[in-house]
């Protein structure tokens, strides 16, 4: 009787050590537990059942008849062939069924623990003379076309085989249950918190318990491990290990343990290398001088906060954990902040053989598409997967990456929401950051010319009833003390991205949008003093502020500044902002500014809507007297730049104006200078209107006849049609209006 297997490896065969079968096919129910005679060398196999595998696969390589419920019935012959040193499920298997695991193929691929006809033989030859062997036996079936995915080394093109090798381990199951009870308790934090369970569920698992630490390379640090190799036969058959810093320690614990003389023995170091993780593990404590108990062990050791990727929590965070908790009997740091994965822009994990990695040199110097493409052929890639790269290349950077600078490059990484377990890293954003470099810059030339060069500038501004300020110096005054406090918050929930949008904001539409502007208009008036001592107080405090995200550009920025107050301290050596120093907060005076910039916004948009030069344009406001928008007038004509602003009671009737409303009991009008002008804008935007329309009607005859999805672009042309009347209609408005305004 015969059972009849398949395989993709047919070499393997010599070292089959069972057949597995699924427990309830009926083709084999006879046959659970007995033995097979293996067809080359004539061993006698076991069938097990087993249900893991594939019934009907015809076989990855395996041999007894055993019963496992892992075999999958309807896969293949049903029987499948177990090789446990070389197929990793196999392994499994064998394991369960306690099958013997012999390797028959060595380091170098040659075939070992073979019949001594394919000792030596490479590989693939040896499958070739197995396959020989058992036609000339009349055991052969054929063979047939499989699909299999083929583990293949990416730089030599071979195939990798799976060996069983003697590995060293350590067992971490104290280890595991210290380092849970160390997040339990909350001595250990970990940030984002939702990392907590899944460091309850890996420190639960079993499968956590043994912990692999040798590696077959050549680069680490060696296993400390010396196998003793007895000149005679003392101890023959027994493998004895010892582990000692040094060889001649190793000799001495032989001695000692065994009671033999140095004669009698030699040593042998283990070649392997301990496993990356358990040295970096090491490196808290070690890299400090331990076990020594050096100065600087006693003062960094533990250090408080680790900031490094999710996706290395348990390969290192946790072994750092454990190997800290079991040699220095404390924690190594009391806070684990996770940032994700960095992927490209198009959500995709970064990969050389894709060409989408972004090296952080080529953003800070930038780098031409040729140059990139350059350095994908000095990886060494076979020609499909470098054409593969530099396509990649060409269309994410077909012109290059631009040069961006370091603190451009280190905002915009803040900037991104880095506790999400993805972040989608685009170049264009870097460069935005460059500009916002740009600006900063340009702004700071204007206050530096601005205060001059006698300027003496006030330390620290005084929040009390004799400072004299301006309504527009107190507001950003207080704008200034919402980014300070914002900041603090975010550092200490570890927002960063929070932090560095508070500063682009205030910077660009709180200070240079806003107060820059006013204070131009201001250095001519009695309020020139005070608007100069918060310009520079405002400057200065931004500068220290930004300066973790922007080291090298504020710390130029704050040498200038600091020339100008005869302190030209490091802005590293200065304080970082302080909440409590920063105690202007008015919200009268916040929301009468939120209307004045809501009011100027609504003017310019009516210059802009209808084409109206702003220079020859006169403005006029209607709002409450409780507003008091008089005492913002320069904050008016600075953002305006217009002919002239009037303000005027809610029960003037105005001509020949356009109207906004900007808020109940809030509008601004724009006078119309020319009225024989508006019925030309009328007709023009007549005929914009109806060509909206015709666009809406073609797109839904095509979209019934081709039954496309046009929805999306029919809803936007509707918007630009609805907003095109409300124009007709304002200008008609203007024209039946014939009341005259005031002069």
């Amino acid at each position: 009787e015969k059972i009849t297997v398949s395989t993709t490896r047919l070499e393997t065969m010599l070292g089959d050590t069972g057949v597995a079968v699924h427990p309830d096919d009926p083709r084999y129910s006879h046959l659970h537990g007995a033995l097979l005679q293996h067809p080359i060398d004539g061993r006698h196999i076991p069938v097990i059942t087993d249900d893991s595998e594939q019934q009907d696969f015809g076989t990855g390589d395996n041999i007894p008849v055993i019963t496992d419920d892992s075999e999958q019935q309807d896969f293949g012959t049903g029987a499948v062939k177990i090789t446990p040193a070389h197929d990793h499920v196999d392994y499994q298997i064998g394991r369960r069924h306690n099958l013997l695991s012999v390797n028959v193929i060595d380091d170098q691929g040659l075939m070992e623990n073979v019949p001594e006809q394919y000792k030596g033989m490479k590989r693939f030859h040896a499958r070739q003379k197995v396959a020989d062997a058992l036609k000339e036996k009349g055991l052969y079936k054929g063979k047939q076309p499989h699909s299999m995915v083929l583990p293949v080394c990416q730089r030599c093109g071979d195939i990798i085989e799976p060996r069983i090798k003697d590995q060293w381990y350590v067992n971490c199951a104290e280890l595991a249950s210290n380092a849970l009870q160390a997040v339990e308790s909350g001595e250990l934090t970990i940030y984002p918190d939702f990392h907590r369970k899944v460091w309850r569920e890996y420190m639960s698992n079993e499968k956590a318990k043994d912990w692999c630490i040798s590696r077959q390379i050549w680069w680490g640090h060696r296993i400390p491990a010396f196998r003793v190799d007895f000149k005679k036969n003392t101890n023959e058959g027994e493998e004895i290990w010892v582990s000692a810093h040094t060889e001649e320690e190793a000799c001495m614990k032989v001695e000692s343990k065994l009671g033999i003389t140095r004669n009698n023995f030699s040593l042998h170091q283990d070649e392997d290398v301990l496993d990356t993780w358990f040295s970096s593990a090491l490196v808290p404590f070690s890299a400090l001088g331990w076990p020594k108990q050096t100065v600087d062990l006693q003062r960094f050791y533990p250090n408080s906060l680790l900031e490094t990727g999710n996706d290395i929590l348990f390969f290192w965070v946790a072994r750092m954990v454990m190997l800290g908790l079991k040699m220095t009997g404390c924690l190594p740091f009391s806070k684990v902040l996770l940032h994700g994965t960095l992927r490209d822009s198009k959500g995709r994990k970064m990969s050389k053989s894709l060409g989408n990695v972004v090296d952080p040199m080529d953003v800070i110097y930038g780098v031409s598409l040729e140059e990139l493409q350059k350095q994908v052929e000095r990886l060494g890639f076979d020609v499909s997967e470098m054409e593969t790269a530099k396509k990649g290349q060409s269309q994410d950077f077909p012109d290059g990456i631009q040069e961006c600078g370091t603190d451009a490059l280190r905002f915009a990484l803040c900037s991104y929401q880095f506790k999400d377990p993805e972040i989608r890293m685009n170049i264009s954003h870097v460069h935005n950051y460059r500009q916002f470099c740009n600006k900063i810059w340009q702004a700071f030339k204007l206050v530096w010319n601005q205060l001059g060069p006698d300027f003496k500038p006030v330390q620290h501004l005084q929040n009390n009833e004799d400072t004299m300020f301006t309504p527009v110096d107190l507001w950003i005054l207080i704008r200034l003390s919402h980014l300070v406090q914002h900041c603090d918050n975010n550092f200490r929930s570890y927002d960063l991205h929070l932090a560095t949008l508070a500063l682009y904001n205030f910077w660009f539409n709180d200070f240079c949008a806003v107060y820059l502007e006013y204070s131009k208009k201001m250095m001519d008036t009695p309020s020139a003093p005070g608007v100069r001592d918060v310009l520079y107080f405002v400057v200065d405090t931004f500068l220290r502020a930004l300066s973790p995200f922007m080291p090298f550009l504020t710390e130029e920025l704050y040498q200038r500044l600091g020339n100008i107050s005869a302190n030209a301290s490091s802005v590293c050596l200065t304080q970082y902002p302080d909440p409590l120093k920063y105690n202007w907060y008015n919200e009268d005076l916040e929301s009468t500014m939120e209307r004045v910039q809501l009011t100027c916004n609504g003017a310019l948009s009516l210059m802009k809507t209808f084409e109206l030069s702003p220079k020859s344009t006169e403005v006029y406001i209607q709002a409450p007297e409780s507003y008091h928008f008089e005492d913002f007038l320069a904050v008016f004509a600075s953002q305006l730049k217009c002919q002239s602003i009037t303000f005027v009671n809610r029960d003037q009737a105005l001509s020949g104006c356009i109207r906004k409303d900007i808020a109940p009991g809030l509008d601004v009008y724009i006078k119309v200078q020319d009225i024989s002008k508006v019925q030309v804008m009328i007709k023009n935007l007549e005929e914009k209107h109806h060509n909206l329309m015709e666009k809406i009607v073609q797109l839904a005859k095509k979209g019934k006849k081709k039954h496309n999805d046009v929805d999306d672009k029919i809803q936007v042309l509707d918007e630009k049609a609805r907003l095109v009347k409300e124009q007709i209609d304002i200008l008609q408005q203007v024209q039946r209006n014939s009341i005259r305004g005031p002069d």
